[in-house]
């Protein structure tokens, strides 16, 4: 996450995905979303562009992260807590 010219900007890059740009950052009550296209490569086959939506919610000291597929009808999520 960094800025540029004003704008928040967002890259994001994991194991058998392409890194791609942001096309949405915005504040949603307490949550940041995140929207961006991924090159994903899927259960081996191409490489395949899939629309995602990520979801950060900060509540106390636990972060909740949820990351929507629409593409594919799937929905993963985690949680973290601060560490002392």
């Amino acid at each position: 996450m960094a800025q540029a010219c004003g704008q928040p900007i967002f890259s994001h890059a994991t194991g058998g995905t392409a890194p791609s740009g942001t096309t949405t950052v915005r504040l949603d009550g307490n949550n940041l979303v995140i929207a961006y296209r991924m090159i994903a490569y899927l259960w081996g086959g191409p490489a395949t562009p899939s629309d995602v939506v990520l979801t950060l919610t900060l509540n106390g000291e636990t972060l909740t992260a949820t990351q929507d597929f629409p593409r594919v009808q799937f929905r993963m999520s985690g949680t973290g807590k601060k560490r002392p």
